[in-house]
This record gives structure tokens, sequence and C-alpha cells, in this order.
């Protein structure tokens, strides 16, 4: 087994979500079998594929290597049932979670304050 960890999130997200192997696949464009082999640990989730099935998913990519259990129920416990997505649906989903979670990194960038040129040049 490569990863287990990794996978096995992968499955918790598409079960929250109420999805099945097969949509997934289809979104990505691989075979169902490829989802599955990366859910079991069989095989490690390809870097390629990460970021859209973060999107997806709505979570970033590092979420799938992430080992503290509360940071994983707390993305875990957004997601929602809504029983069949076609195609377009998942398209219309994954873009709209990555513009959710730009959005949310601009708005922290914005709100820390930036750092003075004499701050850093004591630093």
């Amino acid at each position: 087994m490569e990863n287990p960890g990794t996978g096995l999130v992968l499955k918790q997200l598409r079960e929250k979500w109420g999805m099945n192997q097969t949509q997934v696949a289809a979104f990505l464009g691989v075979d169902r079998s490829a989802v599955s082999q990366w859910e079991t640990g069989e095989r490690p989730i390809p870097a390629k594929y990460l970021s859209r099935v973060a999107d997806l998913f709505g979570v970033e990519a590092h979420f799938f290597t992430e080992t503290d259990p509360l940071i994983q129920s707390l993305n875990l416990a957004v997601a929602f049932r809504a029983g069949e997505y076609s195609q377009e649906d998942l398209i219309a989903l994954a873009t709209f979670n990555r513009i959710t979670r730009n959005y949310v990194v601009m708005r922290r960038m914005l709100q820390e304050p930036l750092p003075v040129a004499d701050e850093e040049a004591e630093l």
C-alpha cells in the first residue's frame, strides 16, 4: 500500500458529498478503477489530479495529507448531499469551490497588516 491516508481522505470526502467513484472518475477523466486504487492506497493519487479533486470538494490540496483529525473533521463537516451530479454540476461545483477558497485567501491577506519597511530592516 502506497499511502492509505490520502486515499481514505478522498473516500471520506466523496462519500460525504454523496458521490460515487464513477462520478469522480468522470470529472477527472480517469477510469473508475483508478479512483478505487487511490482510495484503497494501492496507488498514490497523482499530483496532477490532487488540485482538481480538491477543487471538487472545496478543500486545499494539502488537506489530503492533513494529519490533524480536528481539521479533517471541520472540512468534512461542510459537505452536503445533492443526489445525482451531472458532469456540468461537478465542473460548476469545482469552479465555485475554487473561487470561494481564493476569496477567503484574499480576505485573509487583506486583513493582515503589511510589514513596514523599517520593521523588516530591524529583523
